[in-house]
């Protein structure tokens, strides 16, 4: 799990936090599949990762501040997917996917920042609380059909929040210290397996409609 706000203005890699997800997908055509799956993770950023040249930039120098959260969402939706990698007659076994939806999400923050003194000796603050509240997902991915039953996907998608306080300084820090330019977003980047149930098998040719 990652985030993009005003702690991080630009994705890093380096911010991935250890997450995990269980989901259920039914296909309702070759292209249109329904999803669903819940999340949970953590997300863990500091103002001293943001650096132009080699040096932490000055909002952030200024600023000090460390975002942490505790991540629980809820997610439904639907996949496109552009090829029918469960054509078995094709040696075409994967295919690229696009998908959105609508998340809910559960978030205990916390949020410490420079709010007195100096650089050298800051007097810090800390914020935060529990967020319930919606976003917007988005994201891309492959599937890749190993067998009838097992599938490989690797899936990376953004969430778009509604607003500008998960990582509370846009309510809390003075305006000169909060970029309230955009909303924030945090992100889910992951490798999964799944496995098929199906209603019929059938004896040649295409596996069948699945569930």
């Amino acid at each position: 799990m990652n985030y993009r706000g005003e702690v991080s203005p630009r994705y890093r890699v380096l911010n991935n936090r250890l997450a995990g997800t269980a989901f259920y997908k039914k296909d309702l055509s070759t292209a249109l599949v329904a999803r669903g799956g819940l999340t949970l993770g953590g997300i863990r950023v500091a103002d001293e990762q943001v650096r132009r040249d080699g040096d932490v930039v000055p909002v952030a120098a200024s600023r000090q501040a460390t975002f942490r959260a505790f991540v629980v969402e809820a997610l439904v939706g639907v996949d496109y997917n552009f090829l029918d990698y469960y054509d078995f007659k094709r040696r075409t076994r994967w295919t690229p996917y696009v998908f959105t939806g609508v998340a809910g999400y559960y978030a205990s923050t916390e949020t410490a920042f420079r709010s007195r003194g100096t650089i050298a000796r800051p007097v810090m603050q800390t914020v935060g609380g529990t967020k319930v509240s919606v976003a917007l997902p988005i994201g891309l991915g492959i599937k890749y059909a190993l067998s009838r039953e097992i599938n490989l996907i690797v899936e990376a998608g953004g969430r778009r929040t509604f607003g500008d306080q998960f990582d509370n300084l846009s309510e809390a820090a003075p305006p000169e210290l909060a970029d309230t330019g955009g909303p924030d977003w945090y992100f889910y980047n992951g490798v999964s397996v799944s496995y098929t149930f199906y209603k019929i098998i059938c004896p040649t040719g295409h596996p069948g409609p699945r569930k």
